[in-house]
């Protein structure tokens, strides 16, 4: 009689794995997206007094940027914002007035200064003039000499843009929480100080000067930045510093949203964008725990025109509102609750990021910082919200433990592995099992798997050690192909098709072209895991899928430790997470068959995992493809390789990577139709949008720089080398009032930049430009230090470019000036007097310009001292080739002074200076060689007839992020 044929139980029925798994992810992406676009119900006008109401923040923002408009500094716009902020801010006080428990104050200060800071990995020092800030303080009725928590934002625009988002929303919705709050029953125990700095996007010059200069500064104990990166809306915690405020803010702000993971990057400081929170912040140049807080989404309007009333989408200031006010009492109540402990408050004297003293807090303070007011301002968190429900914070120090703790876990799990893979030894159960089971079923099957151990793979830790190292190779392949095949994809196509950027205006072909293929090159390495797992132990492939999971548990809490250890905690905890789940899943997925509840558990125990990582992720790739407009152009193909390798981060977040060996079990069958089937879609998407889509639109337009160079040096005739203060004061024919030089125009043209890969040729007709040749090569120092990020060409200016231009504007908004054109004496530098100092000479100089205006001074030479800074000259470039005489030390500078005149110094050593053999015992300034060199470059923004012209050449696609007039000119003493 012949023996039957034994045949090994299925673990689990693939089609229903692999249709769980797919739907499992789906649903949670459906979920992430329904949750990233929910704002609340906008509340109306008549809304009760102590509530917010986006109704009444509305009536003020389109005064700002309908009524008013452009409101960058230097124009009247600015000062039109601070005037109409002011008069909101006196309402508010008056509608105080009748209450005896709160006092209301109404604070405007004009600020000079400078400060020397880092922005793109680039040193230079920024000065300013004459820019003012509001602050409204509120102070209930017990609470005098305590801490106050700063709200702040700014009512300045970028240089073409209303500032609808960056910065009226939150302008707004500041002046509506002030107004509510005053109005509120339960007033905060603290302070509260509301801010709107008059000068941010000129690299927060304004905030730096209240910072060093307010007497309001010291009484401050904690910090609420809000700002601004489009009109879409969610607004997340992205930096923040002291891990208190963060927990305070967290508790209490309805609806919070963030991750440190945004944080992670934004440190790093390859991302050119900054906030005035850098200047607020204890680990930069302030001396304050806080927060930054911005609405991310709709980026593609950023810093251009479109960034306009209509486009804030309704809801988003309401939600802001909403937040604002509960994370302002969470912090105020934390602050208070600290002072009443004994706790001292942020510290007054602090080390900024350039080991130099904090400006102006001194005061009143004696001996070292203590080691709780540094943890108090340092010490950092963290935090990550899930789907916006509710928010999870913990200090870095516990983040230190709690990442690996999911490692030590992993490799303990090999040695209870006779709990954890029963299957792998036979006991009584078993035995009687298979005594039970009818002959030739699949119970009998199973059963006498269970009884013998199979070829027992796993029947030692050893063994399993081995299996789950193996595992992780092959997770770590997973990862690198992941990442790596869409972004080679994307390079592919970029060099093909010669157009890059194919999904900026169009995310969704994104998708179809990056998460195709990265799910194939992710699975690739586990295609041979049913032969694997059935050769390995018939009837028991749960066992060895389980060691396959614990691999990928183990190859994550790997990551998760080292970049926890590499300080990037935010990054680190999506990889803790899915180690995490890991752990919870290995024993579920371990026995003869899946359990239909070991596999529900397992997808529930990963909702957290799942769902954090991919919405951080998600909200990573989404604003980062809107940002790629203004990520400068260092490669044509740079965009797209970096949004494959987001988009395949973003696949290894959604399957948490443990799911990634079950999917492959589960299509084991069709794997090959699978594979390919995903290659040809993305392949196909590729194919389709690279000849059928614009890389960009009118509602997401390419950025350009847009600049009238104007060359300019002095008339004959005109003394720049005035060693006297007499004879400054003479008049010069033509000159400026004050003894000014006159100047001449040698040449014009403008300078047409791009800032992001798409080669300008393929968005614009090139056939009258001709190749940048500007004999300087500074065509893009007015942008400084983003000028090495674009690229451009020269545009020689027609004569009709000159003339008045008919027909409507291009944009519905403008800075008009009443003549062009534009100025009557154009910018210079001079040299007003000589002083020796004994070791040193100091060059007394001034700067002219006729209208307020930014500007860059770059001064090259053996500089050992200048005035725009007390402690700090920190050399911007250095060529060390030309040895000592080529450093150059930049200043970006800003001003919105009526009074033409700025007068500055520099000071050289006297060893480095050359004297005329003739004319040693001379004290005239012309027999001295003092090897300093100047290039000044001046910006106005007010439009003239060749901006005018410039502007109506650019497609419908295309919109200007800089347009300016710029004077340049060089001086040598």
């Amino acid at each position: 009689m012949a023996k039957p044929q034994i045949t090994p139980v299925a673990y689990a029925n693939r089609l229903i794995l692999t249709a769980v798994l797919l739907a499992y992810c789906a649903t949670i992406i459906l979920l992430i997206k329904n949750r990233l676009a929910f704002v609340p119900t906008p509340a109306p006008l008549d809304a009760p007094l102590d509530a917010f109401s986006e109704a009444r923040a509305r009536v003020h923002l389109h005064h700002l940027t309908v009524t008013i408009g452009n409101r960058q500094v230097s124009t009247p716009g600015n000062l039109a914002a601070r005037n109409y902020v002011e008069a909101q801010l006196q309402k508010v006080k008056a509608s105080a007035a009748s209450r005896s428990d709160v006092s209301v104050e109404v604070v405007r200060t004009t600020v000079n200064g400078a400060v020397s800071m880092t922005f793109t990995k680039i040193n230079f020092t920024n000065a300013y003039r004459s820019l003012d800030n509001l602050a409204l303080v509120i102070t209930p009725r017990g609470t005098e000499g305590k801490k106050a928590v700063l709200i702040a934002s700014h009512y300045d625009s970028a240089v073409c843009s209303q500032g609808a988002s960056d910065d009226g929303s939150q302008v707004t919705v500041m002046l509506e929480t002030a107004r509510a709050l005053v109005h509120a029953q339960q007033l905060p125990p603290t302070p509260v100080v509301f801010l709107w700095t008059g000068g941010e996007e000129p690299i927060s010059p304004a905030a730096h000067g209240w910072a060093s200069t307010s007497p309001l500064y010291p009484r401050l104990g904690a910090f609420i930045n809000l700002e601004a990166m489009g009109g879409g809306g969610l607004p997340i915690v992205f930096q923040h510093t002291g891990a208190w405020v963060l927990e305070a803010y967290a508790r209490s702000a309805p609806g919070v949203r963030g991750s440190r993971v945004a944080q992670d990057i934004f440190d790093l400081h390859i991302i050119p964008a900054d906030s005035d929170f850098r200047m607020f912040s204890a680990r930069h140049y302030g001396s304050l725990p806080g927060l930054d807080v911005a609405y991310v989404v709709d980026s593609t309007a950023y810093h251009t025109y479109l960034d306009s009333y209509d486009r804030v989408r309704p809801g988003v200031i309401q939600e802001m509102g909403e937040g604002l006010l509960g994370g302002l009492m969470g912090v105020s109540k934390a602050l208070a609750a600290r002072q009443a402990a004994g706790k001292v408050g942020p510290p007054l004297f602090v080390t900024n990021e350039a080991g130099q003293a904090v400006p102006g807090q001194q005061e009143g303070r004696t001996g070292a910082v203590t080691p709780e007011e540094r943890e108090a301002a340092f010490e950092r968190a963290v935090y990550w919200d899930v789907l916006g429900y509710f928010m999870v914070t913990y200090a870095d120090h516990v983040a230190d433990t709690l990442h690996n703790v999911p490692l030590a876990l992993i490799l303990l799990m090999p040695l209870a592995s006779s709990l954890l893979f029963p299957s792998s030894s036979s006991s009584p159960a078993a035995s009687k099992a298979k005594k039970d089971a009818a002959p030739g079923t699949p119970a009998a099957a199973s059963a006498a798997a269970a009884a013998a151990g199979g070829r027992g793979m796993f029947r030692s830790p050893a063994q399993v050690y081995v299996g789950v190292l193996g595992a992780a190779a092959r997770t770590l392949c997973s990862i690198i192909l992941a990442v790596a095949a869409p972004a080679l994809l994307g390079a592919a196509r970029t060099l093909i098709s010669g157009t890059p950027m194919i999904w900026f205006a169009h995310q969704w072909v994104g998708s179809w072209i990056y998460i195709p293929i990265s799910l194939a090159a992710a699975l690739a390495p586990w295609l041979s895991i049913s032969e694997r797992a059935a050769a390995a132990d018939a009837g028991r492939q749960g066992d060895f899928l389980a060691v396959q999971v614990c691999g990928c548990g183990l190859m994550s809490s790997l990551i998760a430790a080292g970049l926890s250890a590499a300080g990037l905690k935010g990054n680190a905890f999506i990889f803790a997470l899915c180690g995490g789940m890991a752990c919870l899943s290995v024993p579920l997925l371990a026995g003869p068959r899946l359990r239909p509840w070991a596999l529900g558990a397992m997808l529930v125990a990963g909702l957290v995992p799942v769902s954090v990582g991919s919405s951080a992720v998600v909200v990573f790739v989404h604003v980062l493809m809107e940002r790629m407009a203004l990520s400068g152009h260092v490669s044509v193909v740079l965009a797209d390789i970096l949004i494959g390798v987001l988009f395949g981060a973003g696949v290894l977040a959604t399957s948490a990577g443990v799911m990634l060996p079950l999917l492959a079990y589960g299509i084991a069958g069709q794997r090959k139709k699978v594979i390919t089937g995903l290659v040809l879609v993305s392949v196909a998407a590729a194919a389709w949008s690279s000849t059928n889509l614009p890389a960009y639109t009118p509602t997401a337009p390419k950025r350009a720089i847009i600049s009238h160079i104007v060359l300019t040096q002095p008339a004959a005739g005109s003394d720049t080398n005035a060693a006297a203060a007499s004879e400054v004061s003479q008049a010069v024919a033509g000159g400026p009032p004050g003894g000014g030089i006159k100047m001449e125009i040698t040449r014009d043209y403008v300078a047409l930049g791009i800032v992001d890969s798409t080669p300008l040729d393929k968005v614009i007709g090139l056939t009258s430009f001709t190749p940048a040749a500007n004999p300087w090569g500074r065509d893009f120092t007015p942008v400084f230090p983003l000028d090495d990020m674009i690229l451009g060409v020269e545009v020689e200016v027609p004569p009709d470019w000159r003339q008045p231009q008919s027909g409507p504007p291009r944009h519905p908004y403008d800075i008009p000036h009443p003549t062009d054109p534009l100025l009557d004496h154009l910018p210079f530098v001079q040299l007003v007097a000589v002083q020796d100092l004994g070791q040193r000479y100091r060059l007394d100089l001034r700067m002219y310009s006729q209208l307020p205006c930014w500007g860059i001074l770059n001064v090259t030479g053996p500089i050992v001292a200048w005035s725009f800074h007390a402690t700090a000259l920190s050399p911007s470039f250095i060529n060390k080739d030309a040895g000592a005489g080529e450093v150059q030390h930049v200043v970006r500078f800003v001003t919105q002074d009526a009074d033409p005149y700025w007068t500055f110094w520099v000071e050289v050593e006297k060893a480095t200076v050359k004297t005329a053999a003739a004319a040693a015992s001379s004290s005239s300034s012309g027999s001295r060689d003092y090897g300093v060199h100047f290039e000044l470059s001046t910006s106005y923004l007010q439009r003239t007839n060749v901006l005018t012209s410039a502007m109506r050449h650019l497609p419908a696609s295309m919109h200007e992020t800089w347009l300016a007039t710029v004077y340049q000119s060089e001086w040598h003493w």
